[in-house]
């Protein structure tokens, strides 16, 4: 299978979590982001398709928990035992709406 991510995927030690378009909170487990999207196992059935909120935990300075909510589309999932693996292409990045994710990734591209 050839790679088709235009950019590099990078290990993410936090806590993430989809939420459906019917509400439902589905948890991501070894989840790896990158600027074109998410990629993560979980136990849940996932849709086919459709569009999800990507809800991920980052810490302050302070260690104070900060939420940053980034839009994207199921692109492809498919069931491996009792897990799912799936991705999501994110809609856009941008600094002014996502600044703790674009700061974590323009940071990691760092150690690349």
């Amino acid at each position: 299978m050839s790679e088709r991510r235009k950019s590099t995927r990078i290990s993410l030690q936090s806590r993430v979590e989809l939420i459906l378009a019917d509400s439902e909170v589905v948890e991501v487990l070894r989840p790896n982001v990158g600027w074109g999207g998410l990629g993560f196992f979980t136990r849940d059935l996932l849709p086919e398709n459709g569009t999800v909120l990507a809800r991920i935990l980052f810490h302050d300075r302070e260690g104070k928990p900060q939420w940053e909510e980034v839009r994207g589309s199921f692109i492809w999932n498919r069931r491996d035992g009792n897990f799912t693996a799936a991705g999501v292409a994110f809609e856009a990045i941008r600094e002014k709406d996502h600044p703790r994710l674009f700061s974590y990734l323009n940071y990691a591209e760092g150690f690349e």
